[in-house]
């Protein structure tokens, strides 16, 4: 396996199965550059095509998981240019902010959310299948106080997971901790644990049949494209239903009757 190599804004390692990638300027408050960006891009599309590789964990550097975009960098493009080419760069941009936000992948995401994420940085938890958060952390979308928008994935992924959050995209204000704990987050753990935790989740993950787990999440990208429960599970089974005759299907239910058999006979 070799990973690609990226400058020290973004730390990656890969513990077994699992791919853990580090927003990594914590003096900015791992607020995310257009070069930050592309070189998500590199080591995202990477992940997607290892197949050794089966689940992402995404953490921040420091007090925040991430602050959105560098917002400087953003004022001088949008100075130089109407709307600093924003627009046609989300358009172009098919996999969202940091090249996470609205991606589409058959392998489970997992946020450490170590601390604070706002704007872009929300879009990117949002977009996440588990979210360990720290007790500490906040989550918010303050685009419309900016005269913008959380147009990269934010809203309708925010929205999947409840319309109650609706209210705090309109007015920009974070969520507050009941909501997100009743509808977003997975787990609650202190700032020190997240990452631990978030690494347990992944290798439970890994413990299970990656065929299964994978056919799992494309029937969850079905349903998010706003198709009925009949088009997600026909859809679905079209797409992904060899991994019923596989073999790890078959190695799964062999180890379950012969522990069932065993478990009988000791009883």
């Amino acid at each position: 396996m070799q990973i690609p190599t990226v400058p020290s804004h973004i730390l990656v390692s890969v513990d077994g199965k699992v791919l853990t990638v580090t927003l990594n300027r914590p003096e900015r408050l791992n607020a995310v550059s257009g070069a930050m960006e592309k070189d998500m891009c590199t080591i995202m599309d990477w992940f997607e095509d290892e197949p050794s590789l089966w689940v992402l964990v995404i953490t921040g550097s420091g007090r925040f998981f991430c602050a959105g975009s560098d917002l400087k960098e953003f004022n001088t493009n949008f100075s130089e240019s109407p709307g600093g080419g924003y627009l046609d760069h989300v358009l172009d941009n098919v996999h969202g902010f940091a090249s996470l936000s609205r991606r589409v992948s058959r392998k489970p995401f997992i946020a450490a959310m170590n601390g604070t994420a706002l704007g872009g940085g929300a879009e990117i938890v949002v977009n996440c299948d588990i979210v360990i958060a720290a007790d500490s952390a906040e989550l918010g979308f303050p685009e419309v106080k900016r005269g913008m928008v959380a147009s990269v994935g934010g809203i309708p992924n925010s929205l999947s997971h409840t319309p109650l959050f609706f209210p705090y995209l309109v007015t920009g204000q974070n969520i507050p901790d009941h909501l997100l704990k009743t509808h977003l987050f997975t787990d609650v753990v202190p700032a020190a644990q997240v990452l631990a935790t978030a690494h347990r989740w992944g290798q439970a993950i890994v413990d299970c049949s990656p065929d299964a787990v994978q056919v799992t999440k494309v029937q969850k990208n079905i349903f998010m494209e706003g198709k009925g429960w009949k088009e997600v599970v026909e859809e679905g089974l079209r797409r992904n239903g060899g991994v019923f005759a596989g073999e790890n299907a078959r190695d799964g239910l062999r180890a379950f009757v012969e522990y069932k058999l065993e478990e009988n006979t000791v009883s």
